[in-house]
């Protein structure tokens, strides 16, 4: 089945899912753009925009709806955690564009740089 049409909102159902194993020293392999969590308890994440927040008595079976880029495992006392992600990520760039003939192209959420004609 090709999921590339389907939505990507926040309601979306998620395309991938991970086990993650808090970790204060690693960030996860990819972000999330939410949490599973399956036992109760404290979780502790670092969110898409590096900002550190821990969620108090999450209950089990919760789907906390953040942006994941780490969980740390100091402050995390639930357990069961699956990441879910409805989509790609994006992260932001700042980008220098000389004058001239040089011009951006995008396709497809992509950004490529294109140099001449």
């Amino acid at each position: 089945m090709d999921f590339k049409n389907f939505s990507t909102s926040p309601d979306s159902p998620s395309v991938d899912q991970v086990s993650i194993t808090p970790n204060d020293g690693a960030d996860l392999l990819s972000p999330v753009s939410s949490l599973y969590v399956g036992v109760s308890g404290n979780v502790t994440l670092v969110g898409a925009k590096g900002n550190t927040v821990t969620f108090v008595g999450v209950p089990g079976g919760t789907i906390l709806p953040v942006a994941v880029v780490r969980v740390l495992a100091t402050g995390t006392t639930a357990t069961n955690l699956i990441g879910l992600s409805i989509g790609i990520l994006r992260a932001t760039y700042s980008l220098f564009i000389p004058l001239g003939s040089d011009r951006l192209i995008t396709s497809g959420g992509h950004v490529f740089y294109s140099v001449g004609q």
